[in-house]
C-alpha cells in the first residue's frame, strides 16, 4: 500500500515540476516544450534519477511523444 502511494506521488510531482518548467519558460519567452523537456531531462534517469524509471512512465512518454508528432 505504501509503495502505490509513493508512485502515485511521484507522478503527482513529476507532473506538477514539468508544468512548474514549462510556466518557467514560457516566462522566458520560449515554448513551453522546452522547458518540459529540461524538466524530464533534469528528473529523469539521466539527470537526478528522481522518477522511478517503470513501464507507466514508459507508455506515458510514448503516447505524449505520439501526440506530439501528430499535432
Amino acid at each position: 500500500m505504501a509503495d502505490a502511494f509513493l508512485r502515485a506521488l511521484a507522478v503527482v510531482l513529476f507532473v506538477f515540476t514539468t508544468w512548474l518548467f514549462g510556466a518557467v519558460a514560457r516566462r522566458l519567452s520560449a515554448p513551453a516544450l522546452v522547458g518540459e523537456v529540461v524538466a524530464g531531462m533534469v528528473l529523469g534517469p539521466k539527470g537526478l534519477d528522481a522518477v522511478p524509471h517503470d513501464e507507466a512512465f514508459a507508455l506515458i512518454g510514448a503516447v505524449g511523444l505520439a501526440l506530439l508528432v501528430l499535432e
